[in-house]
């Protein structure tokens, strides 16, 4: 699990393992070791990894997924919308074709910031791609509103880090509180 996250990631900004060896200090042999699951990085190396590419070290160890998601499916679709051919995209967005191409299949599933650079070379939002859905914007009248549908999200809650079935419900209803004063004070800043 944490080899293919390694790989995905590396080829998601097309690098070779030597450049990632370099930039996390291991030889490009431990990078190759690391993506095969014939070793495992250590927690220093996991660290230095997910520091580079921005990522926590559990979702490389694979303890944050987006799950119940057709991301795949989803760029294909407004990849086809916008007319763009697998190439395009993958050259807009700065990563390999081929790489695309698996994030398409279901092989493999992007980081944040590869879904970022593909919606913003498609001019949609990334809920827009984790949803599959552009038709229906959601507004909300209430900042209740919002924070209930954000508690509903599986991936802006674990985007977040916050696994609401770890949590306790004095914990659930500590952290909703606390969200909803947030929203309430930026909800002063669009006040008219």
């Amino acid at each position: 699990m944490v080899g293919k996250k390694i790989k995905e990631l590396r080829l998601s900004r097309k690098m070779t393992q030597e450049e990632l060896g370099k930039i996390i200090g291991v030889t490009t042999s431990m990078i190759g070791m690391y993506e095969t699951g014939a070793r495992n990085p250590s927690y220093t190396v996991l660290k230095k990894i997910a520091e580079y590419f921005n990522v926590t070290t559990d979702y490389l160890l694979g303890h944050e997924e987006i799950k119940d998601v057709e991301i795949g499916a989803n760029i294909k679709k407004y990849r086809k919308q916008a007319g763009l051919t697998q190439q395009e995209l993958a050259d807009k967005a700065n990563i390999s074709r081929s790489y695309l191409a698996d994030v398409e299949n279901g092989r493999y599933n992007p980081s944040l910031e590869t879904l970022n650079s593909i919606a913003k070379v498609l001019n949609i939002k990334v809920s827009d791609i984790l949803n599959g859905d552009t038709d229906k914007e959601i507004q909300f009248k209430t900042p209740q509103e919002a924070m209930r549908f954000i508690l509903g999200q599986p991936s802006i809650m674990g985007f977040g880090g916050f696994d609401i079935n770890k949590m306790s419900d004095e914990e659930i209803i500590d952290f909703a509180n606390e969200l909803l004063r947030q929203l309430e004070l930026i909800s002063y800043k669009y006040k008219k």
